[in-house]
């Protein structure tokens, strides 16, 4: 019996953690693939309002053509997210007790009590339980998340693996501006994409490890009161594979030429740019058999998307 509980499909979020499907049936003419095909979850960052996350998913719902599981991550306000994306970061991963539970039930409901600080974990932990049985699955399950999502997807999956004490699969996770610098990856199990753009701050963040607090010191500094990151000493990530990264020259919405200020590296971080980063569609409907989209329909649907999020900048 499945653990998780869905709220209605399209639904606007109200809590930390929520899940629904999200629809992106009205953005284009496609049919929809089955629910069971090759799932899709979404998993976003900091500061995204109850709105935003339900056309992110739909969007992301378009561009893969089936229907998504968003796993509403609450903001709090830009310091608050900070805070519980450093927490994600450096100090939760597993940590058993010494009377460690040794049966399934009480080994996710550790897992819970480990992860209850932020609810999204457990609401990810509890889909990934659901959808990654022990025997395995004939078809990937695929995550696709952004900045602290990212964060997020890593506990999470962590956690789950310990839960059902083995490595669970097939998983690939899309990961879009990410902080994290130790991924779980294994052949054959856990597939991992990485992406940013070159002017992204929060992505360099994957290059610093739990014993550069200075650096940490440093990013939290200068990202709060609004100014970019800078140069840190970093330590490649230890399995992963080496990120995609690209610089965003021009903004495919409206021309605006794109540098290096604050107000551009704020913009490459938004979810419009990294859910239509044109290296991330091209790899995830590679990875679900799918084909390539015309440009002009890209530029569309970004444009739309962009606009129905920001609505008050004119984009």
């Amino acid at each position: 019996m499945p653990i998780v509980h869905m709220s209605p499909t399209d639904t606007v979020p109200t809590r930390d953690g929520e899940v629904a499907y999200y629809s992106g049936a009205g953005l284009r003419a496609f049919p929809m693939r089955p629910r069971s095909d090759q799932p899709v979850i979404y998993v976003p960052g900091i500061a995204t309002q109850p709105f935003q996350h339900k056309l992110s998913a739909q969007y992301l719902s378009a561009l893969t053509e089936r229907e998504v599981i968003g796993v509403y991550n609450l903001t709090e306000g830009m310091t608050a997210d900070v805070a519980q994306s450093a927490i994600d970061k450096f100090d939760v991963k597993v940590h058993p007790a010494a009377n460690e539970p040794l049966n399934f039930t009480g080994r996710l409901n550790y897992a819970r009590e480990c992860s209850d600080y932020n609810p999204t974990v457990v609401g990810l932990l509890e889909v990934l339980v659901d959808l990654l049985p022990t025997t395995g699955r004939p078809d990937p399950v695929h995550v696709v998340c952004h900045s602290q999502g990212c964060l997020i997807t890593n506990v999470a999956v962590r956690l789950a693996m310990w839960v059902k004490a083995q490595v669970l699969g097939p998983l690939h996770i899309f990961a879009l501006a990410s902080p994290v610098h130790d991924w779980l990856v294994e052949p054959g199990k856990i597939e991992l994409w990485r992406a940013s753009y070159a002017q992204d701050p929060i992505a360099k963040l994957a290059m610093v490890d739990a014993t550069d607090y200075d650096a940490v010191r440093g990013y939290l500094g200068n990202v709060l009161p609004g100014a970019g990151m800078g140069d840190i000493d970093a330590t490649p990530i230890v399995g992963s594979p080496r990120p995609h990264i690209e610089r965003a020259d021009v903004d495919p919405v409206d021309s605006h030429r794109i540098g290096y200020t604050i107000d551009d590296e704020l913009r490459v971080h938004n979810p419009d740019m990294n859910l239509f980063m044109r290296y991330f569609i091209h790899e995830i409907r590679a990875d679900l058999g799918l084909g390539l989209l015309p440009e002009s329909e890209l530029v569309a649907l970004q444009r739309a998307m962009k606009r129905s999020m920001y609505p008050d900048t004119g984009g």
